[in-house]
């Protein structure tokens, strides 16, 4: 199942006691959906963070004893769904899928502005930036994060997580990027990032160094220092604001799926 969401209101897609999670929301809706004996475990494929959003995440849904369509499924589901979740697209899938492990790539969209009058309905969207940036220097420090590294440097409290390589196929900045999020109109620019998987924070770190670049604070040699010599451990960039933090999509091979989400 595809769902998309606004995160403004939620503590992240993983279940917390005291806060509300997107997950949270997502089950409460299935058990208003579907008739009170229906058993169903749900995973989520990432665990976006705090006010970030989501254009593509992908939920597997296990239900026993339940004939339903997936069209029908979608139907209900969307009908006790709060507001700001919807289910996208669902399918059948075989019972041996792992929505966490036979992910292909992922895609994030990061929104933001520089210097600009950002309007009211713009905010929960795209984060605006004060300083004056350089965005050329900052697009050219993009590319160099393309390929397989160890991104400790990249990663909140990386010094707990036993494995930090990760693989990059795509990181650019979008000058002029424009997205249609149901009427709203964000004009804004926009970093894409595409991978095998991400650190928590990953792409927020990067954002922060992009825009450290950008001001001036940091070299874009210290950027390919920082990835070619990880044991040198220095972070140059800040953690960006989540709410400018879009899960665009994510990829499963074909043989795994109907259909792709």
């Amino acid at each position: 199942m595809k769902l998309s969401y606004n995160g403004i209101r939620y503590f992240g897609w993983q279940k917390q006691k005291q806060f509300p999670s997107v997950h949270q929301a997502f089950e409460d809706a299935l058990k208003k959906a579907l008739p009170q004996e229906t058993e169903f475990h749900t995973i989520g494929a990432s665990r976006t963070d705090a006010r970030v959003h989501a254009l593509g995440q992908v939920v597997r849904v296990n239900l026993t004893d339940l004939n339903l369509e997936p069209a029908e499924l979608k139907k209900i589901l969307n009908q006790n769904l709060p507001f700001d979740i919807r289910a996208e697209n669902v399918i059948r899938t075989h019972s041996y899928f792992k929505v966490i492990a036979f992910a292909k790539d992922k895609e994030y969209l990061y929104l933001f502005q520089n210097k600009a009058e950002t309007r009211p309905w713009m905010f929960p969207y795209t984060v605006n930036f004060e300083e004056e940036l350089n965005f050329n220097l900052m697009a050219e420090a993009a590319k160099l994060f393309v390929g397989e590294y160890d991104f400790k440097n990249y990663c909140y409290r990386a010094e707990h997580v036993s494995n930090t390589i990760r693989k990059v196929y795509e990181c650019e900045l979008i000058e002029q990027y424009q997205m249609d999020l149901d009427g709203i109109q964000i004009k804004s620019h926009a970093l894409r990032i595409r991978g095998a998987g991400f650190l928590k924070q990953m792409v927020r770190i990067i954002m922060g160094t992009l825009v450290q670049v950008g001001n001036g604070t940091v070299t874009i040699d210290q950027v390919r220092q920082s990835l070619e010599f990880p044991q040198n451990r220095q972070k140059l960039g800040f953690i960006a604001p989540p709410h400018g933090l879009f899960l665009h999509f994510i990829k499963y091979p074909q043989k795994y799926m109907d259909l792709e989400l």
